[in-house]
């Protein structure tokens, strides 16, 4: 989800497109690409490809007896290759990145199920003391390896300007 992370943690049904090419297909989309004058022409090209190999249609015919007709994702596609004023957007994603890892603890990981278990089986807020015996270990015991210190120092000064994403 990258960027639009939080958008998409709103909406309850969504549809997401990616696209690989491989092979001759790829080589050749790369030269096509590569010739491109224009914003509009690149856009019309990484569309086309993709209307080319993933478009979607409708099987089945409608109650009006069409056939064949594009679904609304597809269709929208197929608007924007008619749309001159049409650009790409290049949000940057950098600041979505802790707020995923503290999704997936939060979500995905376990923590929280821990959590629930230490408290019903040791009574309550012996959830507080496993997060404080977590904080002590990692203190004690964790070291950072070259990929922990390189991202920390790619990305300190955006979330330092940002700041703390579950502040917010």
């Amino acid at each position: 989800m990258g960027h639009l992370r939080e958008e998409a943690k709103e909406l309850d049904d969504w549809v997401r497109f990616e696209a690989e090419y491989k092979g001759q297909y790829a080589h050749q989309l790369t030269d096509v690409i590569k010739k491109c004058q224009s914003e509009t022409e690149l856009k019309d090209v990484i569309v086309s490809s993709i209307l080319d190999k993933y478009g979607i249609y409708y099987t089945k015919p409608s109650k009006k007896g069409d056939v064949n007709r594009p679904t609304p994702e597809t269709k929208k596609m197929i608007d924007l290759l008619d749309k001159k004023s049409f650009s790409f957007q290049t949000p940057n994603s950098r600041n979505s990145l802790l707020n995923q890892t503290i999704d997936y603890l939060i979500q995905n990981s376990g923590l929280f199920p821990a959590l629930y278990k230490v408290n019903h089986l040791f009574g309550d807020g012996t959830d507080k003391e496993l997060i404080e015996y977590l904080l002590e270990t990692f203190r004690s015991e964790f070291e950072p390896n070259n990929d922990h210190i390189f991202w920390v120092n790619k990305y300190r000064k955006l979330y330092q300007i940002e700041g703390k994403p579950w502040a917010k």
